[in-house]
């Protein structure tokens, strides 16, 4: 294993040698789209406009991949290569390793839609996508090459097993019991793990499921039937200047678990349920009700 790791860190030397300023930014960018900040631009878009459908998918998807790339972290305890040599990286996060949570949840974003849509657009975005924000890890030297190479088979491996059973996923409607066992799980999390990538992603968790079992009537749906763009705009300014107050305020607590854990419930809560109900409220009840008669 040490040989293995002394490699990885002549590796990211080796690619130190080739970045400049045009390619320093691009990378950046393309870590930043694979992040979780990335995808919560992403996703509530999805569900809030175009597709309730997919965008629930998507959500319980990725946070379900970021869980399992958190625990793996945990258990294997790498450190960051910055951390073993004498590396000038750009980028220094705080958690573990191995695997790399932006190549795994790149490749399983661009997997997953590759394998449900099937065209050649889609094959060509979501490999770029993947490819690019995987190697952007190396590239600022957060992660060994070998990091995101476990990150990509790993995504794929989860994508391709999570694409056969999503949709029986959301046509499933857990018991009162069962919803209610899960949370129990989910509320344990702050028990037994301390960092702050587990304890969002359970909270995450826990909150779409709360909010999934009160959407008896897919408030969603409703949404994207909105023929007015500017409605659409609006609510997604709405829904997203309270979703990033939230975001950012649980920065601010990062040392405080219980804090964590409710702000990412109470996101996830608002993003699936509060603002599908307060869209529907505001405009797609005024709109049926203001059009003409047939």
């Amino acid at each position: 294993m040490s040989e293995v790791i002394a490699y990885g860190i002549e590796f990211n030397r080796a690619l130190e040698g080739y970045r400049t300023p045009l390619l320093t930014i691009m990378f950046k960018i393309f870590t930043f789209l694979g992040s979780t900040k990335g995808y919560f631009l992403v996703i509530p878009v999805i569900y809030w406009i175009f597709s309730r459908s997919l965008g629930l998918r998507l959500l319980y998807g990725i946070m379900l991949c970021n869980l399992v790339n958190t625990i793996l972290k945990e258990l294997i305890q790498l450190p960051r290569p910055f951390l073993l040599g004498n590396l000038n990286p750009l980028d220094q996060p705080q958690s573990y390793s191995f695997p790399s949570g932006h190549a795994q949840i790149a490749a399983f974003f661009a997997v997953f839609l590759i394998v449900k849509y099937r065209t050649k657009t889609i094959l060509g975005l979501g490999l770029a996508f993947a490819l690019l924000t995987g190697f952007s890890r190396a590239y600022l030297g957060a992660h060994f090459f070998f990091d995101v190479l476990a990150g990509w088979a790993l995504g794929i491996v989860l994508a391709l097993y999570y694409s056969r059973y999503d949709e029986a996923l959301l046509r499933y409607t857990p018991s009162f019991l069962i919803t209610f066992g899960f949370l129990l799980f989910f509320c344990a999390v702050p028990i037994f793990f301390t960092d702050f990538l587990t304890l969002s992603t359970a909270g995450g968790l826990a909150g779409t499921l709360i909010a999934s079992r009160l959407d008896r009537q897919r408030l969603a749906e409703q949404l994207n039937l909105l023929r007015s763009w500017r409605k659409r705009t609006l609510l997604c300014l709405c829904g997203f200047s309270i979703f990033f107050l939230m975001f950012y305020s649980a920065r601010l607590n990062i040392e405080n678990k219980p804090i964590v854990f409710l702000h990412n419930l109470l996101m996830a809560f608002w993003i699936v349920y509060a603002v599908p109900k307060l869209g529907t409220l505001c405009f797609a009840r005024h709109e049926e009700v203001s059009a003409p008669p047939k």
